[in-house]
């Protein structure tokens, strides 16, 4: 029975020592790849940069635009990678639980739940989506709509050279036809598992509209009466698409309210003509700017913690000094820039080549989260 009891532990000690293993992106002449707790390479530097997951599950490395790489997903539980057409972490939420927005390799694309890893399929071709807020999603799509664009020749009188008559002038699409072209297909889903739509339209933009909160009135005494308006900043009362100076204004439940042509409005701002109409039509004022956030306040004054670690130049080096009880050591040298930052973080600046690297290590043990190999390459010397 003892010997079945030691050997049960045996068995689970490198379970154990497995289940604490760690990973750590790193950056090396700006490209991202990773390390585990050891320095060793799990992803080499390939990547023009990572993202992790709300819920720290999984660590996304995505390569530069014109890269033939694909994007990755590591998996930090199974220690596994997978290789995406695209992954956007945390992009929507559906039933209060954040989903990612992924297309495969294949060109499946679905919303995956972070928790329970169920998918979500689309019916339409989806190539970008946010909340609206905790109800709605709005997507933009590819339809499969065919536009066949209507062309209108432009007569002008043959002119005549060195006694050639020059080709006709080319068509010209009419201005409809580049509007239509120049407008991008939306989609407004339920935050719910069957993704009901509940509106599709074609715009260039869109944007979300608040009542205007009202003053503070007096009451017959002369004294002010404060009203306390409880505002969700991700809510809307209603919703304004607008292409080229058409626009159809929507209320919060998305039933059309009106259709209506104004001055086309700049990118993050209705212009001031189309605003009015929207008061008119919805018969409400409208705020002309979303309110502030609340102040973060003054930075406390209490004594800071002196910093573990400094950096020292000596002629054309530099060198990584720990502090740690007092007592100084220097932990490595380099002869490019160093950087420290808390919670243990090193920036490499090669000025020359104009490239960075960056990586964590350990504060108390030194333990650089980096393979050497890249260290030895930027002559960096660990001492």
């Amino acid at each position: 029975m003892k010997r079945n009891l030691i050997y049960f532990t045996l068995l689970l000690l490198p379970i154990f020592s497995i289940a604490q293993q760690q990973f750590y992106p790193f950056n090396y002449n700006d490209k991202s790849g990773l390390s585990d707790e050891k320095g060793n390479e799990i992803l080499a530097p390939i990547y023009n940069y990572w993202r992790e997951s709300e819920d720290k599950k999984l660590l996304i490395f995505r390569p530069d635009f014109n890269s033939k790489e694909n994007t990755l997903c590591f998996d930090v539980a199974s220690k596994q990678g997978k290789k995406y057409k695209t992954f956007y972490e945390d992009e929507v939420t559906v039933q209060k639980i954040q989903h990612h927005f992924v297309e495969e390799l294949t060109g499946k694309k679905y919303l995956l739940n972070s928790k329970t890893g169920e998918m979500i399929r689309f019916k339409d071709d989806v190539y970008t989506l946010n909340d609206l807020n905790d109800h709605y999603i709005i997507a933009k799509y590819y339809s499969r709509e065919i536009i066949t664009p209507k062309v209108s020749l432009e007569k002008e009188p043959y002119k005549k050279v060195k006694g050639k008559i020059p080709p006709p002038p080319p068509p010209k699409k009419s201005p409809d036809v580049e509007a239509m072209e120049s407008a991008d297909y939306y989609i407004i889903y339920s935050s719910t598992n069957d993704l009901k739509p509940v509106l599709q339209t074609k715009a260039k933009q869109y944007f979300l509209l608040n009542k205007e909160i009202p003053n503070h009135r007096k009451d017959e005494n002369g004294n002010v009466v404060v009203q306390i308006i409880e505002r969700n900043l991700n809510d809307f009362d209603f919703i304004l698409f607008e292409n080229n100076g058409a626009y159809q204004l929507y209320d919060k439940n998305f039933k059309l309210i009106k259709k209506f042509t104004s001055k086309p409005s700049p990118e993050y701002a209705v212009n001031e003509e189309a605003l009015k109409k929207c008061e008119t039509f919805s018969g409400s004022k409208i705020e002309n700017e979303r309110g502030a956030y609340p102040s973060i306040g003054m930075a406390s004054e209490d004594k800071r913690e002196e910093p573990k670690f400094e950096i020292q130049r000596e002629n054309d080096t530099y060198f990584l000094i720990s502090k740690n009880n007092g007592k100084s050591k220097k932990i490595l040298s380099s002869p490019h820039k160093l950087e420290y930052t808390i919670e243990g973080k090193l920036w490499i600046q090669n000025e020359k080549a104009d490239k960075t690297t960056s990586f964590k290590f350990d504060e108390n043990t030194f333990q650089l989260y980096i393979p050497q190999k890249y260290l030895g390459n930027l002559g960096v010397k660990i001492l």
